[in-house]
């Protein structure tokens, strides 16, 4: 049997540290990149999140105007405005309202069933993107008669300024009607 020098101990002794070290730095490096993977799911499901809660304020800002301003004008015997009006002043604002429920519909779904491979960016796919393109086209176009509309009936109609200080005291979050509207 040979025996082991001293130099060959050292070798051996040197060659399992640096495996140990290997392994050690190997197992760091894969724990690094996990803990990446588990920000970037973190991440991106915050960002998911923030989306969709963004898009809810959205949709309930444009229930309010629906629900207790448009509604409101446009129902009942003894009409605020006339109903040439109404549309004037809100325009497309029922089908933008529709549109963004629909967006609204969609982020909810993919936050409750949120996994690290699921996707939002289909909810804003391109051809749901150009018609949403087209309501704010509308929407833009129409925003300066809609404003005008709107301040000529304030200037005119003390009963229409009593309906909006009564609806925007009661659902107005803070805001007049025209905060709305932009």
């Amino acid at each position: 049997m040979q025996e082991t020098t001293e130099s060959e101990l050292n070798f051996q002794e040197l060659t399992l540290e640096s495996i140990a070290n290997l392994i050690l730095t190997e197992y760091t490096a894969i724990n690094s990149k996990i803990e990446a993977e588990r920000n970037i799911h973190t991440r991106r499901k915050l960002i998911a999140t923030e989306l969709y809660t963004t898009e809810r304020s959205y949709v309930t800002s444009l229930q309010v105007i629906s629900d207790h301003f448009i509604t409101s004008l446009s129902s009942g015997k003894k009409r605020i405005l006339p109903a040439a009006e109404v549309k004037r002043i809100f325009a497309n604002w029922k089908s933008i309202l529709v549109c963004h429920i629909e967006i609204l519909e969609l982020l909810r779904e993919r936050i409750n069933s949120w996994g690290s491979t699921r996707l939002i960016g289909d909810v804003f796919e391109e051809s749901k993107m150009n018609s949403i393109t087209q309501l704010y086209k509308f929407y833009i176009n129409n925003f300066d008669r809609s404003l005008a509309s709107l301040e000529h009936y304030r200037q005119k109609s003390t009963k229409f300024n009593k309906f909006l200080e009564e609806k925007v005291s009661a659902h107005g979050q803070g805001l007049e009607v025209g905060g709305y509207v932009i």
